[in-house]
């Protein structure tokens, strides 16, 4: 237990609408992941899972609105959909093969928002930097 205490010192949990967190925390340099509830359209349809918290399509276009409008670097989680690769099409998709229920393979997907893109660029430019004159020495 105390390790949970000291990792989580610190960390705000809060349960409200995710536009509201966004808006409140939403700053250049805040990373904001987003894992919200899977599109209905991308969903097995056997699968028996359903969320507490449901989104409609409806709900998804206005939460793409909100992670395009942030200031932050924006990291998305979930299943390609036609609708997601309209509104994220500017971004960086990095797919990789996960199961899901029932012990089904699925594609999963990461969309990295180009504000999140550049800080990595630069973040390794600088590690590269860093690490190039070392590598000089050692040779």
């Amino acid at each position: 237990m105390e390790y949970f205490r000291e990792r989580l010192a610190g960390v705000t949990i809060e349960c409200k609408p995710a536009a509201d967190v966004i808006q409140r925390y939403d700053e250049p340099d805040a990373l904001i992941y987003v894992d919200p509830p899977y599109m209905p359209e991308t969903r097995i349809a056997s699968s028996t899972i359903s969320y507490r918290c449901e989104m409609t399509e409806a709900d998804h276009e206005a939460l793409a609105r909100t992670l395009h409008e942030a200031e932050g670097m924006v990291v998305l989680s979930g299943y390609r959909c036609p609708a997601y690769d309209e509104w994220f099409s500017t971004w960086r998709r990095i797919d990789r093969e996960a199961w899901a229920e029932r012990a089904a393979k699925r594609i999963e997907s990461l969309w990295i928002s180009p504000s999140c893109e550049e800080r990595l660029r630069r973040e390794t430019e600088i590690q590269e930097a860093n690490i190039m004159p070392l590598m000089r020495a050692v040779n």
